[in-house]
């Protein structure tokens, strides 16, 4: 991520884990995640927490990598009004975001395409949600691999293929 991501794209976000999605502190340090996400357990046995401090105090991770995870959170904390002292509390789950959700889901669709004449993909190697997922015995045209799949029509997928 350090790499690709910040230094050849230049981007200046912060890279967020998944859920309780980190399980080494010396990985998650050097390799560009800026905030992670946690559990409900102690926030000491955080991985970017007294593992990173105690790693940063013994100069096993440069203080140069905290500052730039420092910098990366407060820009986005800045960009997103976090600490504006007028800023009014937020809601979760409303109609508004469910609906943007949505929105966002269908326009992200994956199209995958092989040209190999035999599949090796099938709804139960998938498995996100065999009912929303559609996948195609002829491999040599487009598969839609969203829920999104139902709204296109016969015409889309060939001239997708």
């Amino acid at each position: 991520m350090n790499k690709i991501l910040k230094d050849e794209w230049g981007f200046k976000g912060l890279v967020m884990s998944d859920w309780a999605g980190v399980h080494d502190t010396r990985e998650a340090a050097l390799n560009g995640l800026d905030l992670e996400m946690g559990t409900e357990r102690n926030y000491d046995d955080f991985y970017l927490a007294q593992p990173y401090l105690d790693g940063l105090k013994s100069g096993e991770f440069p203080m140069a990598g905290l500052d730039d995870k420092v910098r990366r959170n407060l820009r986005v904390m800045f960009a997103t009004h976090v600490l504006d002292a007028d800023r009014k509390p937020g809601s979760l789950n409303t109609a508004a975001h469910q609906a943007v959700a949505r929105r966002v889901a269908e326009e992200g669709i994956v199209l995958l395409k092989t040209t190999t004449t035999r599949c090796r993909w099938t709804k139960q190697k998938l498995k996100p949600s065999p009912s929303s997922v559609k996948t195609r015995r002829d491999c040599t045209r487009t598969a839609v691999t969203a829920p999104a799949s139902r709204r296109f029509t016969k015409s889309h997928r060939s001239k997708a293929s």
